[in-house]
């Protein structure tokens, strides 16, 4: 899961044509594995007070990840993608 967000990260920072999507597919992935994570700590009734912490730990997460996915959403992305007017005045 550490690769992909560092994946993403790389690629954003290169301004490639694909990394918003794959932005959204780290992000999607977190929010599904943490999901799962939780679900099945909370389902363990005798797990005591570190399986709970782990998993107040990940519903934090989640609430990031759902942040990140709104910034996301809302900034300005032409900058990564392929804008034709902008490569002819450069030529």
């Amino acid at each position: 899961m550490a690769t992909l967000y560092i994946l993403s990260g790389v690629f954003l920072l290169l301004k490639g044509s694909f990394s918003i999507q794959l932005i959204y597919v780290a992000l999607a992935t977190s929010i599904v594995f943490s999901g799962i994570q939780t679900l099945v700590l909370a389902s363990d009734p005798p797990g005591g007070l570190i399986s709970k912490s782990a998993g107040f730990s990940n519903i934090f997460g989640i609430i990031v990840d759902i942040i990140l996915v709104v910034v996301i959403i809302a900034i300005d992305k032409t900058t990564y993608v392929n804008n034709p007017a902008k490569s002819q005045e450069t030529s």
